[in-house]
């Protein structure tokens, strides 16, 4: 419901009560929408909830590494951002970077304001001895793949009409290729397909 307010907001114009431009007085000025010259006019209440209407969202995932640049040249460069990103209001959620195998990133923007900063490591890379609390596991696990543990790509986009196709096409553009991830095994720690409650993450093999 926030995520919707945020939308609606973004989607009207601001509206004083007053308006300096027009001088008819066949109308209510305080009446959103009944004149066209009232500049300070915003849309009538039906565009409001056709807007509303259209807002989307969707969630994108993927088990492979970002390249960095690539990434940054789609998401983080507003002059290189392709249209379909640049009409999003709304995304955020964890990255997976080639160049921070390590570490879990945070991504968040909301219109024109973006951020990107590590938030710990991923899993994998914590030996179990480590982990919290014993009740974690198998939570912890549910986000478990081989070979790379629970490394991924989980971003939620948000915003009117979005391109869902285009946004997605956009996103696999800044994935790393078929070669670029075996050369990325030499720099992560690795899991087992069978992922067993006696192992740790640092015990795991390469494929």
């Amino acid at each position: 419901e926030a995520e919707h307010k945020l939308a609606v907001a973004h989607a009207g114009r601001p509206h004083s009560s007053t308006c300096h431009s027009c001088t008819d007085d066949k109308h209510e000025h305080s009446n959103v929408g009944e004149c066209g010259n009232c500049e300070c006019a915003r849309p009538p209440k039906r565009a409001r909830v056709s807007a509303a209407s259209q807002i989307k969202s969707f969630v994108y995932r993927s088990r492979r590494a970002f390249d960095p640049k690539r990434f940054a040249a789609a998401m983080l460069e507003r002059e290189t951002c392709p249209p379909c990103i640049r009409q999003v209001l709304r995304s955020k959620g964890y990255c997976w970077l080639a160049n921070h195998c390590g570490m879990a990133m945070y991504w968040s923007q909301a219109g024109s304001h973006t951020s990107l900063h590590p938030i710990g490591a991923w899993w994998a890379e914590v030996p179990r001895t480590h982990w919290p609390s014993p009740d974690m596991p198998d939570e912890i696990l549910a986000d478990f793949a081989a070979p790379f543990g629970d490394r991924r790509q989980e971003l939620v986009f948000i915003g009117v009409g979005l391109d869902v196709a285009a946004i997605s096409a956009v996103m696999d553009g800044c994935l790393l290729g078929d070669s670029e991830m075996e050369d990325l095994k030499q720099h992560c720690t690795l899991v087992e397909e069978a992922f067993h409650d006696d192992a740790s993450p640092g015990e795991g093999v390469s494929a």
